[in-house]
């Protein structure tokens, strides 16, 4: 419920302020898209050493995921798919 109504209030924002842009099928099976789950890509800090216990939240962030858009786009990706999982929920 938590994530359906923050998806909805991120989209309504992109909305609002216009970075919504919306691809045509054939566009979108041109594009090479990069999968992230969200909680094990990248840390907010950029720490790489810390453990993780694979069945829980890792550190992750969406300031982490930010922070390597760069690095993603330079890799010749041109989308990224962020998986977010259930335990993560709470820290968005």
């Amino acid at each position: 419920m938590v994530a359906n109504y923050l998806s909805r209030l991120l989209f309504g924002l992109c909305y609002l302020i216009g970075l919504v842009h919306c691809l045509t099928p054939a566009q979108w099976r041109s594009q090479s898209i990069y999968q992230v789950l969200a909680d094990r890509f990248a840390r907010t800090d950029g720490s790489t050493t810390a453990s993780c216990d694979v069945n829980k939240y890792c550190g992750g962030t969406w300031q982490g995921i930010i922070k390597k858009l760069d690095y993603i786009q330079q890799m010749g990706f041109t989308a990224v798919r962020i998986y977010v999982p259930n335990c993560m929920t709470h820290r968005l």
